[in-house]
C-alpha cells in the first residue's frame, strides 16, 4: 500500500474506533429503549436498544475493513480509484460518527 492510502485507511479506522468508544462510554449503563430515528415531525419512527446502536458501528467497521482490502487489491492496477475509495472511506467513517453523535444527542 502506498503511504497516502495507508494514512487514509488509518484515519478511517481511527474515526470508527472513536465511534465505538463513544458508544461504549455513553451507553454503558443504559438499559432502556434508545431513540434511533425521528421523522420530520419529530415523531418516533424507530426505537432500539444499545445493541442496535453498537450493531450500526460494527457493520460500518466491517464495511471500512472491506474497503481497505479492496484498496489493497485495486492499488496495483487502478491507483486513482483506490485513492478515491480510501478517501471515500474517511468520509463514510465521519458520517457514521455524525449519525452516532445524533443518536447520542437525541437520547
Amino acid at each position: 500500500m502506498s503511504l497516502i492510502t495507508r494514512i487514509a485507511s488509518l484515519i478511517s479506522l481511527f474515526f470508527i474506533s472513536l465511534t465505538l468508544s463513544f458508544i461504549y462510554v455513553i451507553f454503558a449503563d443504559v438499559n432502556q429503549s434508545i431513540i434511533i430515528r425521528l421523522d420530520t415531525y419529530n415523531d418516533l419512527t424507530f426505537l432500539g436498544t444499545r445493541s442496535d446502536v453498537l450493531r450500526i458501528s460494527v457493520v460500518s467497521l466491517a464495511i471500512v475493513l472491506l474497503n481497505i482490502i479492496l484498496v489493497r487489491i485495486m492499488e496495483k492496477k487502478y491507483l486513482f480509484e483506490a485513492r478515491v475509495l480510501s478517501f471515500g472511506n474517511i468520509i463514510f467513517a465521519i458520517l457514521i460518527l455524525v449519525v452516532i453523535g445524533g443518536i447520542i444527542y437525541i437520547n
